[in-house]
């Protein structure tokens, strides 16, 4: 992921589209599998999209 694609994640997602599996691990901080870093990516670019529009 890149750093803007992190930036989104952790300042501009709204915290109720985040899966709670995913928000654990934020909380912890513990990393990302490779699997959970696609699923964040296809949410970014909906969120993106969606802001668009």
């Amino acid at each position: 992921m890149t750093s803007d694609e992190y930036i989104f994640l952790y300042s501009k997602l709204s915290i109720d589209k985040i899966p709670l599996h995913i928000k654990d691990k934020i909380d912890s901080g513990d990393e990302f599998t490779e699997v959970e870093k696609q699923e964040i990516l296809k949410i970014i670019r909906k969120e993106k999209m969606d802001s668009l529009s």
